[in-house]
């Protein structure tokens, strides 16, 4: 029979102080990141917020037609004046835009017509 051969624990090639040094280069990059991460958030939201104060559009698409605008804008109308005055916007025609010839039509309109275009045809 073969004699075992003892066990021995193989030696740290790789010393403490070069652990220490890595480690401590992981995190100041960590940090680093976090910095910067934050400092580009507070550029994009003055950019925004000064983008806001001159009236400037937030998007391009904003200058095309008023439509979208007018989805967010706050009301003076009490609750059930404005739910009135939506409810006739979703059932009767009229326009949205005239300027744009953007039109609007009753929502079951609105359905049946997309309900037709997706049904193939024979």
């Amino acid at each position: 029979m073969a004699e075992l051969q003892p066990l021995s624990q193989e030696v740290e090639r790789v010393g403490p102080g070069l652990t220490l040094s890595i480690t401590g280069w992981v995190i100041l990059f960590g940090v680093l990141l976090c910095v910067v991460a934050a400092l580009v958030q507070v550029a994009r939201d003055q950019s925004l917020t000064h983008a806001e104060s001159v009236g400037a559009p937030a998007r391009p698409e904003a200058e095309a037609s008023h439509v979208r605008s007018e989805l967010f804008r706050s009301s003076s109308l009490s609750g059930e004046q404005l739910k009135a005055a939506q409810r006739h916007k979703l059932e009767h025609f009229g326009w949205a835009d005239q300027a744009h010839g953007v039109v609007r039509i009753p929502i079951d309109v609105a359905m049946d017509l997309e309900l037709e275009a997706q049904r193939p045809q024979p």
